[in-house]
Formats: C-alpha cells, sequence, structure tokens
C-alpha cells in the first residue's frame, strides 16, 4: 500500500475519533500506529480489530474505554471485556505513548513561545520523541551533549542555521 493512500485512511479513520477530552489525543496517536502496523501486514485488516487492539493495549491506571469519544457506529462499541487487567508490557508500550504525547506538546508549546516551528511530519515527530523518551528526555540527536530537549540551544540554532541541530525546530 502507498504511504499516500495509507495517509488518507488514517486522516479518514482518526476523523471519527474526538480530539478533545482527556485521553483522546494519546488515544488517536496510539490508534494511528496500531493501525499503520495492521494495514502494513494486511491491507484488509478491518478498522475495528485494530480499534480493539488499540483499546486492549492502551490501558492505563485512570483510563476508562467507556469515556473515549468516538463514532461507535463507525468502530463498534467497546466491549465490557475491555476493562480486563492488561499485561505489563502493553502497559508499558502504553506509558510510552503518553510519554511521546508529552514531548511532543512541549515541542508545540516551545516553538510557539519562540517563534518557531516544528519542521517534521507527524510521523517522523512520533519517532524522534520517543528517541527523546528513550533518551530519559534528553536530545534525541545529542543526548550526552544536551540532557533536555527542547533546550536553550536549539534557539541559537534556529536564529543562526535556520533549524536545531536535529531539525526538529525550525525558523519561520
Amino acid at each position: 500500500m502507498k504511504k499516500s493512500e495509507l495517509d488518507r485512511i488514517l486522516r479518514e479513520e482518526l476523523g471519527h475519533i474526538s480530539q478533545t477530552g482527556r485521553w483522546q489525543r494519546v488515544f488517536r496517536m496510539a490508534y494511528n500506529m496500531v493501525r499503520r502496523r495492521d494495514l502494513g501486514e494486511s491491507p484488509l485488516t478491518p478498522r475495528r480489530r485494530s480499534f480493539l487492539k488499540t483499546v486492549q493495549d492502551f490501558r492505563l491506571p485512570g483510563f476508562d474505554p467507556g469515556d473515549l469519544v468516538y463514532h461507535v457506529g463507525f468502530f463498534g462499541p467497546v466491549p465490557v471485556d475491555a476493562t480486563k487487567p492488561v499485561d505489563p508490557a502493553a502497559r508499558e508500550r502504553a506509558t510510552k505513548v503518553g510519554e511521546r504525547e508529552k514531548v511532543l506538546a512541549a515541542w508545540e508549546a516551545f516553538a510557539g513561545c519562540n517563534n518557531l516551528r516544528l519542521a517534521y511530519s507527524s510521523n517522523d515527530l512520533v519517532w524522534r520523541a520517543g528517541n527523546v523518551v528513550d533518551h530519559k528526555g534528553g536530545c534525541c540527536c545529542l543526548p550526552e551533549k544536551r540532557p533536555r530537549c527542547p533546550c536553550s540551544e536549539a534557539i541559537v540554532e534556529c536564529q543562526e542555521k535556520g533549524a536545531c541541530f536535529c531539525g526538529v525546530l525550525v525558523s519561520h
């Protein structure tokens, strides 16, 4: 399946999951990743299977699948057994998704406050944010030299070179 077709399908499907609410943005990101993987393995994978797999893997303390705001007619209802205890590996994956969301939010806020913008597509940013999480908050390219991301060096680099070292942040 071509990337453009995959992007089109995900845009349409994500349009049926609300962006507002406590868990919505993080859940949408998790669904996006699960669905891309599923469609990569088989373009015939039903969206309901990807949706339920996301619900199953996503459960964190305080998350209730019943609180999700989505088009039930499009994805189908979440079954009652979706609230069973989740295995530790799935909990770890879901926690990493939440941490990536925090990094993305920090980048957006930092860019907005410093007259910068994010340079990459959302898929590239998610991957880079995952690297920041893996480096315990350090720069995805220079974790030893820059223990916090985003950092003040990024502002200077954007002013002088038009982009930070990693290319995540760029000047307007």
